[in-house]
């Protein structure tokens, strides 16, 4: 439990689940802005879900905000300890929208180097 929540103690596992499927919905119907609020809140209230990076990153990507989608990627990859692929293939996605062809090529190659 986080500080906030210590404080807050009426943010529950109800109100997360809430916030999440407003934030997918929001995602799903292309409401980008919002989900990226929602998302963002979830990201601050629980930071050690690292989920919430991922989900920014991409939001961030169809945005074609680059410099966002690398730094929450980065914090993505640099938080997971297991399954990279997705936050990967979204950097690298990033990588080369702006221009960091290598970089990205790089970044890809990791994908097929991990089982």
């Amino acid at each position: 439990m986080n500080e906030y929540q210590e404080r807050n103690p009426l943010i529950k596992e109800q109100q997360k689940k809430f916030l999440l499927l407003l934030g997918y919905n929001y995602l799903k119907s292309n409401k980008l802005e919002k989900s990226v609020i929602i998302f963002k809140a979830l990201y601050h209230l629980y930071p050690d879900i690292d989920i919430f990076c991922l989900c920014l990153s991409y939001i961030y990507l169809k945005l074609n905000n680059y410099e966002d989608t690398l730094f929450y990627a980065e914090i993505y990859l640099t938080n997971r300890k297991g399954k990279l692929k997705q936050g990967r293939l979204i950097k690298s996605k990033a990588l080369f929208a702006l221009g960091l062809v290598d970089e990205a090529k790089e970044c890809a190659r990791k994908i097929y180097d991990t089982k």
